[in-house]
């Protein structure tokens, strides 16, 4: 008979916050969990999964430890693109454990009622304001949307934009037909030189087919296009 592997708690505090700034990306933050047993004596694994606000989570990583330890610049650079074009979001992490066949995730909060309510999870708030403000010498002069990088591209590519003040922007990806594929609604972005990396999947994280896509920035007084080719 194949057992499943033991629940387990999260060691990391369930709500935490940094500030991420030009002067500390080497900084860590460290996510732990305890064991999860299997009466079988199987090898463990631990699928970690991370959600910037609303967006799907998506794994970041797959290990044997019950530890993982992520820097400033992993934040920026790597797991949340999302972020490049926020100064403050959330990110929420899971931890499953699997043996291979089975799998599952930490205990699950129980409410005042007695109820268990959803997936316990460590959350993240991430503020970046001050890496923003210096990221860039000045502030551009006009609203501005550049050309993709690179384009064509797979699996992804960078689409970038500048902004004179700050401003509620919405970036919509469209497929040749018209339709919204995904979508990033941001609000309060502050002035300056910004980026997004989109890795080529549709707003419920699924991979989205070959082909020719339109990316929109709009803003309340400002509007424009351009066109980008996946190839795959």
């Amino acid at each position: 008979m194949q057992d499943t592997p033991y629940n387990f708690d999260w060691v990391s505090t369930a709500s935490d916050s940094i500030n991420i700034t030009q002067s500390n990306l080497t900084d860590t933050y460290d996510l732990k969990w305890n064991t999860s047993n299997e009466v079988d004596g199987e090898t463990i694994d631990y699928l970690i999964s991370a959600s910037v606000g609303q967006l799907p989570a998506e794994m970041i990583n797959e290990t044997a430890d019950t530890s993982m330890t992520i820097t400033y610049q992993d934040i920026i650079d790597n797991w949340y693109p999302a972020l490049a074009m926020l100064s403050r979001e959330t990110v929420k992490f899971k931890v499953n454990a699997t043996d291979g066949i089975d799998t599952v995730g930490v205990h699950k909060k129980i409410g005042n009622d007695g109820r268990i309510t959803n997936d316990y999870q460590s959350v993240l708030f991430v503020n970046r304001y001050e890496y923003l403000s210096v990221e860039s010498e000045g502030v551009p002069v006009e609203f501005a949307l550049h050309e993709n990088y690179p384009n064509p591209f797979n699996p992804s590519t960078t689409l970038r934009f500048d902004l004179p003040e700050v401003s509620n922007i919405t970036l919509t990806i469209f497929n040749m037909l018209g339709q919204k594929v995904r979508t990033y609604d941001m609000q309060s972005t502050p002035a300056g030189y910004h980026s997004v990396k989109w890795n080529a999947t549709n707003d419920y994280g699924d991979p989205v087919g070959a082909g020719v896509y339109l990316y929109q920035l709009q803003t309340k007084d400002f509007v424009n296009t351009r066109k980008m080719v996946l190839l795959k």
